[in-house]
């Protein structure tokens, strides 16, 4: 069923799917949401809960069990905490600007970087100018700096990375 949801959700994503579910747990019925689902139901709804569900997801709306609801909502916050937490631990620059940065603190050069991250020599330019613009510096250098001292600010949380293509 998991498979079927994604499939239609994925080659037809204005699709709304209703799904019927026979004793679910909560984790059933988010791994039903996650697969595409936007209404879920037990299976023994009345035939007017079913008619309200597909008016409700007409008009746009999910169906969500009411407790399930709570454990949505949880699960939303932990993740809006783990990301503010990592958009914290990087500062001002993107995951991609800091293996930038540790291409260059790694002495490579730019062509070399670009090669390194699989990217357009001309990508590696424009993250180097939004590297000098966020930190407010103008050579490689001055920016390799200010990068240790993030780094060195961030504790173990910022780590020079490096990523190759199929690796």
């Amino acid at each position: 069923m998991l498979a079927a949801l994604e499939t239609v959700s994925g080659q037809a994503p204005r699709t709304r799917c209703l799904v019927v579910l026979e004793d679910s747990g909560e984790e059933e019925q988010c791994q039903v949401l996650m697969a595409g689902a936007a209404a879920i139901l037990p299976c023994e709804a009345a035939p007017t809960r079913v008619a309200q569900a597909i008016h409700a997801l007409n008009a746009g709306e999910a169906v969500v069990p009411p407790p399930l609801l709570m454990t949505l909502l949880r699960r939303f916050r932990r993740a809006t905490r783990a990301a503010r937490m990592r958009d914290t631990a990087l500062g001002p620059l993107s995951s991609r600007e800091w293996q930038i940065i540790g291409e260059l603190a790694a002495g490579h050069t730019t062509g070399e970087t670009a090669q390194h991250l699989d990217i357009a020599l001309a990508t590696v330019h424009s993250h180097l100018r939004n590297i000098y613009r966020k930190l407010g510096v103008t050579s490689r250098s001055d920016a390799l700096a200010v990068a240790e001292r993030l780094r060195r600010q961030g504790g173990a949380r910022i780590l020079w990375t490096r990523v190759r293509p199929g690796g």
